[in-house]
């Protein structure tokens, strides 16, 4: 249609799956979705990306780089303001799909082996998925229930950002991101994070270990290890998370993603 009216073609992409991915997805068919995929890169004048990760393989699938703007997505600075933070506040919050690629079954395990370093750590995690049963079986299994909670997806988004405000640290132990949002909306409230070392989670391009969280290996062990060091931090660490945060308001991006628009 954009041809037939002889209008620009501008086309955000959020993540980039590749063929391997797509295979491992679909089987044979994913090589059918790998080709669509690359012919739908094709065909914008211009492509957002979500991420530089993304850009870099959007090239990698042959669209020309200055056909490509990088800006990532933002937060509602007002939202994040308007939120309270929750009364039950938890040491360690992760929010997410229940799915196997988000590794919270990870964090259980981090969680148990802090337990037995002698450090008891609280968690909250706010999702559902089909992830949701056995992460409920390994609660048990381990005798977390007195330290690990799993909430179904709150109703308002305030109230996930007021419990994102009220934890000291967010666990994002994910191998695939095209962004992260939920890890730059806590960094917007102030909360470091934690997240995974993993070239498919390109929300480890948000994080400056040390300054508002840290990036680890997968596994409890690595994970365990990243969450003491935040956990011990976190107050230094919120200045690092804060500025993370304005630096990606919607405010801050508007001016860039405009002159993509308008050219």
């Amino acid at each position: 249609m954009t041809v037939v009216r002889r209008k620009r073609l501008v086309v955000t992409w959020h993540e980039v799956w590749g063929r391997d991915y797509w295979v491992d997805y679909l089987g044979p068919l994913g090589r059918v979705a790998a080709a669509l995929e690359r012919l739908a890169a094709s065909l914008p004048d211009h492509v957002v990306a979500a991420s530089t990760g993304t850009a870099d393989r959007l090239v990698d699938l042959g669209v020309p780089r200055e056909r490509l703007t990088a800006v990532p997505n933002g937060v509602d600075a007002a939202e994040i303001e308007a939120a309270v933070p929750a009364a039950d506040a938890a040491d360690v919050l992760c929010v997410g799909r229940l799915l196997a690629n988000k590794n919270v079954d990870v964090l259980v395990d981090a969680v148990a082996l802090l337990r037995e370093r002698g450090r008891r750590v609280t968690a909250t995690v706010i999702g559902t998925g089909p992830e949701r049963e056995r992460l409920a079986a390994q609660v048990e299994r381990l005798g977390l229930g007195d330290q690990v909670r799993l909430l179904e997806p709150l109703e308002q988004r305030l109230d996930v950002l007021g419990a994102m405000k009220s934890a000291r640290v967010l666990a994002f132990p994910t191998v695939r991101e095209g962004f992260g949002m939920v890890a730059l909306e806590a960094l917007a409230c102030g909360t470091p994070v934690v997240t995974t070392d993993h070239p498919d989670n390109h929300a480890r391009h948000l994080i400056v270990p040390g300054v508002n969280g840290y990036v680890c290996g997968l596994g409890a062990t690595a994970l365990a290890d990243a969450l003491t060091q935040a956990l011990d931090n976190a107050d230094g660490l919120r200045e690092g998370a804060l500025a993370t945060g304005r630096d990606n308001s919607w405010d801050a991006l508007a001016a860039t993603l405009a002159k993509v628009l308008v050219a």
